[in-house]
């Protein structure tokens, strides 16, 4: 995915600070084992409708990036 190595895990989980501490452990485990950019894989192929034009294959803006996360992280975090 383009843009995914201009973010790292920290700068992640400081864009939802307010994760409980059984959900950063959920969510470096899979950072541990599969990576960031399988995550945000599967963060586009659940995205919300707002979100229908963008592809994992865009080169997409870093605040326009860190938006995304913050929104769909969250529902990652309960689905999976």
């Amino acid at each position: 995915m383009p843009g995914v190595s201009r973010i790292s895990e920290h700068q992640l989980l400081e864009l939802v600070p307010e994760l409980p501490s059984h959900a950063v452990k959920k969510l470096s485990k899979k950072l541990e084992e599969d990576g960031l950019p399988a995550l945000l894989s599967e963060l586009f192929s659940e995205k919300e409708s707002e979100f229908d034009t963008w592809d994992k294959h865009d080169w997409i803006c870093r605040e326009c990036l860190d938006s995304f996360i913050k929104e769909h992280l969250v529902l990652w975090l309960v689905y999976h």
